[in-house]
């Protein structure tokens, strides 16, 4: 006999075990019945869910469609339908769910009721929402991105490209898409990139074809994106960096000119990989870029060496190096910046500012020496009458050391009256009254002086007083000869410091321009005093450069700080000097390069006086052809601007035995027939621009011209000078 199965009961446990939730409502939606999974699904129980309306437990924005696909069901034009929508859980959280909804006309004297099943499907619309986000997202960048953003196939065929195309390269998206992107490759750049093996990820550089013609340089980073090779497909952002690249080029440039190399030292390896530039500093057959640190180090100095190692031995991420050092027959000088696993820095030849160091600090170590070694007594005090320095013949004479000298007043050495009247200019009948120096212990040394003016700028700052110990000589007897000594000693001392030559010179010259305009002056007469002029002049130009020198070796010079113009201050220089190259018939032109800081602080002054001296020799030495300036912008240094200077002429150059010698004092073209003056303005113009924190140089050959060149360093102002 069958087993009778009981249909009823085994809907009942499907209706109540089903995963899903199933809900019976009336067609006006009423909740007649749920499961206890649609009681999980919202958090209810069945008495708390049973008798509410479906639009208790509804998002409000989905009544709508809820009552119009349910009035087509109870009028029968659908005998269900299917849909997503939102429930709202009893804790007031979301729930989205999908719905499948089924109408069941009830049995006689029943009413017709709706059968609804509901799958949670929060997940699955938490992924699409974030999807379509993404999306949202995606195209918000690609519609405002500056950088040109773009999808291809493995082929270089285009599927995407975004709307900044057209700002920088004149094309609408449409033009590139589904074309290959190599028809827009600069030939020589479509040519490298075509040997390269593309990896996942990387950055090209490369120029692209603008509309109108031109080619643009872009920095474009890229990866493969796609797992299976038939949806693999590449991701690229590239940005426009035309400027970027004339600027490094420029910087590679300037870096050949100064012989600047770069270097790496790899900790792991000990190995170190050098530039061609460095490996030309170097002296090294540079095949493969990398070496041995130990087969570098041969080459340093033993005195240099330690100092090296020990540096490089102790540094730490982050720690920046600078170091001096010799190698083999040159000076060089370093500087590296650490990491995790690495020195990186750079090397430059500083041979010849080395070697011009050396012979200032010789000549420093002379005058050091002749002022520490004199037997004389010598005291500078300002015009106060406060004592700034003294030498050790001043200490013994007055018993004293220097920290105790240095801020008393020199009238308790030489008297009230003599202090009085040095202050009020009478310099002469003060050396003759001072006959003694006063000690600490009261009692007097007899000496014979001499006083004179220290001149700054124009500027009297204070004196010197040089007294001559005569204690033990019979002042009597050798009056005449230690007088004479004293007057060579103030002569010699006058001759060195003497700005007051100038004075008489200016006379001079000043009485051969009034004679000159006098209308009854002789031919010959005229001719004369033209030659006082000119001799006057050039006298005046000699004594100005000695000066000039003096204070620059004597470390008096200061650089004044004030705002300028670079472009205004080149361009009136060269205006005043181009009457002197028109009367040659030669032609004196000047440039500007790109991206020039402009509007700057420092001392306009000393930088005129450096370019009128570089541009002026270019004119004298160059009797065809012409003599160009150029200015250009360097990468900053210390936040501060570097501009170079470059002043090329087509005239008699310089012979290679000379070149190395052209910027030290006294020194002049020994072929040259325009040679005037004392061989200082070099010399100079050299220390002028080492002050500016610069640096200068000279390229020449015999008969093809030179090139002088210079940098110097300043703050820029921001804005631009008004």
């Amino acid at each position: 006999m069958g087993q009778h199965v009981d249909l009823f009961n085994m809907f009942e446990q499907v209706y109540n075990q089903a995963p899903m939730g199933i809900v019976l409502t009336s067609v006006v939606g009423d909740i007649l019945k749920v499961n206890q999974a649609f009681c999980d699904l919202l958090g209810y129980s069945h008495q708390e869910i049973e008798g509410l309306c479906y639009k208790d437990i509804s998002f409000p924005t989905d009544f709508t469609e809820n009552d119009h696909l349910i009035r087509e069901l109870a009028e029968g034009q659908r005998s269900y339908f299917h849909l997503e929508k939102r429930y709202i859980r009893k804790d007031k959280t979301t729930l989205w769910a999908s719905l499948h909804v089924s109408f069941v006309q009830g049995q006689a004297g029943n009413h017709p009721y709706l059968i609804c099943h509901v799958i949670d499907i929060s997940e699955q619309k938490k992924v699409e929402l974030q999807l379509v986000e993404r999306e949202k997202m995606f195209r918000l960048i690609t519609n405002h991105a500056q950088d040109i953003i773009y999808i291809t196939k493995l082929d270089g065929m285009c599927e995407f490209i975004s709307p900044s195309v057209f700002d920088l390269l004149g094309y609408r998206p449409e033009e590139f898409i589904g074309k290959s992107n190599s028809d827009y490759y600069h030939p020589e750049d479509l040519k490298r990139l075509r040997k390269l093996n593309f990896s996942q990820q990387g950055i090209l550089r490369y120029r692209l074809r603008h509309i109108n013609g031109h080619y643009l340089w872009f920095e474009t980073t890229y990866e493969v994106v796609g797992e299976l090779p038939e949806d693999q497909r590449i991701l690229a952002i590239g940005r426009e960096i035309t400027d970027r690249w004339r600027s490094e080029t420029n910087l590679r440039e300037a870096q050949k000119i100064a012989k600047l190399g770069s270097w790496e030292y790899y900790f792991d390896t000990k190995e170190v990989w050098v530039s061609d530039q460095a490996s030309e500093i170097l002296g090294l057959d540079n095949q493969s870029g990398l070496f041995k640190a130990a087969d570098l180090l041969e080459g340093v100095h033993l005195k240099d060496r330690d100092q090296l190692l020990n540096a490089i031995k102790n540094v730490c991420k982050g720690d920046l190096i600078e170091q001096e050092y010799a190698f083999a027959d040159k000076y060089l000088s370093i500087r590296a910046v650490a990491s995790s696993d690495k020195l990186g820095g750079t090397v430059q030849d500083i041979t010849e500012r080395k070697q011009a160091e050396l012979k200032l600090l010789e000549t420093i170590e002379r005058y050091t020496s002749l002022k520490h070694y004199n037997h004389d007594a010598i005291f500078s005090f300002d015009l106060a009458g406060k004592i700034e320095n003294t030498n050790p013949a001043a200490c013994r004479l007055t018993m004293l050391p220097i920290t105790s000298l240095r801020g008393l007043s020199i009238c308790g050495f030489i008297g009230e009256a003599n202090w009085n009247l040095i202050r009020n200019g009478q310099m002469e009948l003060a050396e003759q009254g001072i006959h003694k120096i006063f000690r600490s212990d009261d009692t007097s040394v007899e000496v014979l002086a001499t006083i004179a003016p220290i001149v700054v700028h124009d500027q009297k700052v204070g004196y010197f007083l040089i007294a001559k110990d005569i204690t033990e000589q019979k002042q009597l007897m050798f009056s005449k000869e230690v007088a004479e000594r004293a007057n060579e000693a103030k002569s010699d001392f006058v001759a060195m410091i003497s700005h007051e030559i100038r004075t008489p010179l200016n006379g001079v010259i000043g009485m051969a321009d009034l004679l000159l305009d006098k209308q009854t002056l002789q031919p010959d007469d005229k001719d004369c005093i033209e030659v006082i002029r000119s001799s006057g002049e050039m006298l005046l130009k000699i004594v100005n450069d000695i000066l000039d020198i003096s204070k620059v070796e004597a470390g008096k010079t200061v650089l004044e700080d004030h705002p300028f113009s670079i472009k205004d201050e080149v361009s009136r220089t060269v205006e005043l000097l181009i009457p002197r190259a028109q009367s040659k018939n030669i032609e004196l032109s000047l440039s500007f390069g790109p991206q020039l800081t402009d509007a700057v602080r420092g001392d306009a002054t000393r930088l005129r006086q450096v370019l009128t001296n570089l541009i002026g020799n270019a004119v004298k030495f160059t009797d065809r052809g012409g003599v160009r300036v150029n200015v250009t912008q360097l990468k900053e240094i210390n936040h501060r601007a570097c501009i170079q200077f470059e002043i090329v002429d087509t005239g008699i150059g310089i012979p290679p035995d000379q070149a190395g010698h052209i910027f030290e004092p006294y020194v002049q073209l020994a072929n040259s027939s325009a040679s005037q003056g004392t061989g200082l303005g070099l010399s100079i113009s050299k220390k002028l621009v080492e002050l500016m924190d610069g640096q200068i140089w000279v390229d020449a050959t015999p008969g093809g011209g030179a090139t002088f060149g210079f940098t110097a360093c300043f703050q820029p102002l921001e804005g631009k000078m008004t």
